[in-house]
């Protein structure tokens, strides 16, 4: 399998049995090799550190027992794993799983009206389909404009306070390479909307 491919060798365990094989298949790009990814012993070793959960003291930590549940990365965002191709987008707390490639405003409103704000900015959207909302978490679909592609959107609510909320939103293209940026012009267009709420 390593020759053609399709494993790699773990030199830890297999005390470089099968590199030569690993290096035929990488330079003559057979299998994975034959697009990017991410070595399994490296994306559970990041997926370790970003478990650590920390990004606000006070509000979020693994050590105390009573945690706010809302600034649990809800499950979709704590098993993402964000493809690596440029054609998705991840705004959120600067620690949040997934690396975000921006960070998320607070918002001057408790979680629970964040909540309802984003609702109805999605509801003033066009083009939205399959909307499922739990508790302050949404997830739907939007079908692009012109090419009708459609690109999947979650948003978790995260409550700071009794005051102030921010969110992570994570938009995904399903088709293609590359989204010529429309999930970061989505979400930050989304983030403009939530934030000329902000009063």
């Amino acid at each position: 399998m390593v020759r053609q491919g399709w494993a790699l060798d773990y030199r830890q365990y297999s005390k470089g049995r099968y590199q030569a094989d690993e290096v035929d298949a990488r330079r003559n790009r057979r299998g994975i090799w034959n697009s990017k990814f991410s070595k399994p012993w490296e994306w559970r070793r990041k997926s370790r550190k970003s478990s650590g959960i920390r990004w606000r003291e006070g509000i979020v930590t693994t050590e105390k027992k009573s945690l706010n549940p809302s600034a649990i990365p809800a499950p979709f965002f704590r098993d993402l794993v964000r493809p690596s191709s440029p054609n998705n987008w991840l705004i959120g707390p600067a620690s949040f799983p997934g690396g975000p490639d921006e960070a998320a405003p607070v918002f001057r409103f408790p979680a629970e009206r964040l909540e309802k704000v984003v609702q109805d900015v999605i509801s003033q959207t066009k083009n939205i389909s399959d909307i499922r909302v739990e508790n302050l978490f949404l997830c739907f679909v939007v079908e692009t404009e012109v090419l009708r592609f459609k690109d999947d959107v979650c948003i978790q609510i995260i409550s700071m306070g009794e005051k102030s909320s921010t969110i992570a939103a994570y938009s995904a293209s399903r088709i293609g390479y590359w989204d010529l940026g429309a999930n970061k012009k989505r979400l930050r267009r989304l983030i403009q909307r939530l934030q000329s709420a902000d009063i």
